[in-house]
């Protein structure tokens, strides 16, 4: 009785891991450091007219996130915190950071609401009403949300949802 109950804690225990496991890699954005950017030209939720190279010397931190995404609201204090400490910085190579807002909705109203109530008061938010399924979205192939991107001055990608303290290391090693 004890050996088919060890097998069964074994068969379980392997199931759980190749579930995580397929998640983990069915999950990861396609895109990977050390390409280029895709190039992303599209309007902004306010209507104005956007192309990424606007932003060229600058690092960008590219959020995907939504109003109805729990993990995406409850670091939104972090990403504040994180704009407000970097937006101005000097860089090695270029000048500043930006916060490129990509919000994967279905709703217009919350998705106000939240940037109101989350205090989202960077410049650059761009409205994803086709979801996953947008154009943009998919360039990236983020599959899950929050989804966080690095770029650096020169548009290259050089870290893929890496936690805040992470990018807070690597952005100091760039300071002047």
């Amino acid at each position: 009785m004890s050996n088919k109950l060890v097998s069964s804690w074994i068969y379980v225990f392997i199931a759980v891991s190749l579930f995580y496991l397929v998640k983990y890699f069915y999950l990861k954005p396609e895109i990977k450091v050390a390409q280029d950017c895709p190039p992303i030209e599209t309007n902004l939720a306010d209507g104005k007219p956007f192309k990424l190279d606007q932003l060229k010397g600058k690092y960008v931190l590219l959020d995907f996130w939504g109003s109805w995404c729990g993990p995406c609201r409850k670091e939104a204090p972090l990403l504040r915190k994180f704009y407000h400490q970097w937006n101005q910085t000097s860089f090695q190579t270029g000048q500043g950071l930006e916060v490129l807002s990509i919000a994967i909705e279905s709703n217009r109203n919350a998705w106000a609401g939240a940037v109101a109530q989350d205090e989202m008061t960077w410049p650059y938010h761009i409205l994803e009403l086709d979801q996953f399924n947008s154009p943009l979205v998919k360039s990236f192939g983020v599959k899950e949300i929050p989804t966080k991107i690095l770029i650096d001055p020169a548009h290259h990608i050089v870290a893929i949802n890496q936690s805040f303290e992470e990018m807070n290391e690597l952005l100091t090693r760039k300071k002047l």
